[in-house]
């Protein structure tokens, strides 16, 4: 594809998604899990902004940060409802200061609707909560440019004068992720990386989402990001975030997925969203991927990340 790039890898740490790998709950252990990261030679360490993930994330990172000298940041992905934009731009340039420029914003119009009840906001239709995200973005934007004004949207309101901006001003790369057509285009025209995943239009991660990670849906999404970028498709980096398993008995794992998700074992095997086998089964799905999606971005649901240490250290940079 006309904008291959490098291979680079992070990790999403989630208990969530991977309750066989829970977390650190001290400071020290959250240290030496970011240190182990970084020797291993992942690119990112990534946190999901969930009312009950383990860790706010931007404090989370800013504790892998201190811990870590090359390790980037990144959020997996923040939900622009739950923060006001003026609060985010300088929570987040403060983070990308004192991180020495190495956080990146994952940001995303909101797809859980249980965070919207636990916090009190109304989940909107899809359409509402991404005219929301595009505001977001565009104060966000100003901010991290240093410029004052008023945004007075739809939606969102903020008036920040000229002093407020510029200790906002930052440079983050911007990565917005979906699997709808409306985001992904919006993604193409104003993020840095477009994370490609699949639509969950009623607020909850169900195997009817499941269904639709086929190799001809995500072809689709591609295109759909491809047309909407125009010229700038080339400076796009395309980041997908599957759940890897690394084992020598591939169809018991393949099995168990399809069980659990509600699948059949084919659909694990051909889907963008799963990686099953062994390292290296799962060494060439990769380089596959790439080739037929332009996948350069890998970010590993946390729980494999040292089996999979090996891959990362041989694909890195090529």
């Amino acid at each position: 594809m006309s904008n291959q790039r490098a291979f680079r890898f992070g990790v999403l740490l989630s208990e969530r998604f991977a309750p066989h790998a829970p977390l650190p709950r001290s400071r020290e252990g959250w240290a030496d899990k970011a240190r182990e990261l970084e020797e291993l030679g992942y690119s990112t360490v990534t946190l999901p902004d969930h009312l009950d993930s383990a860790f706010a994330p931007l404090l989370g990172l800013m504790a892998a940060a201190d811990a870590t000298s090359r390790l980037r940041l990144g959020t997996m992905v923040m939900a622009a409802d739950l923060r006001h934009p003026a609060v985010l731009a300088k929570e987040t340039a403060t983070l990308a200061l004192l991180s020495d420029n190495r956080f990146e914003l994952g940001l995303g119009a909101g797809w859980d609707a249980s965070d919207y009840a636990a916090a009190g906001l109304t989940f909107d239709r899809p359409a509402v909560r991404i005219a929301r995200l595009a505001e977001h973005v565009s104060i966000l934007r100003s901010l991290w440019a240093g410029e004052d004004g008023d945004h007075d949207g739809k939606h969102l309101h903020a008036t920040v004068n000229a002093a407020a901006a510029a200790t906002c001003k930052a440079s983050i790369p911007l990565l917005i992720g979906g699997g709808g057509r409306r985001v992904l285009s919006f993604a193409a025209q104003h993020a840095d990386i477009v994370g490609v995943n699949v639509p969950i239009p009623d607020g909850a991660f169900t195997a009817a989402a499941v269904a639709t990670a086929t190799t001809d849906a995500t072809r689709e999404r591609i295109g759909w990001i491809e047309e909407a970028a125009g010229d700038r498709f080339a400076r796009i980096e395309l980041s997908i975030a599957p759940l890897a398993v690394v084992t020598d008995n591939r169809s018991a794992a393949l099995a168990t997925l399809a069980s659990r998700f509600g699948q059949s074992t084919d659909h694990v095997a051909a889907s963008p969203l799963f990686l099953i086998g062994s390292l290296d089964k799962i060494t060439e799905d990769i380089q596959q991927r790439r080739e037929h999606y332009g996948f350069s971005y890998i970010v590993f649901t946390g729980g494999s990340e040292q089996a999979l240490g090996r891959l990362v250290q041989t694909l890195t940079d090529t």
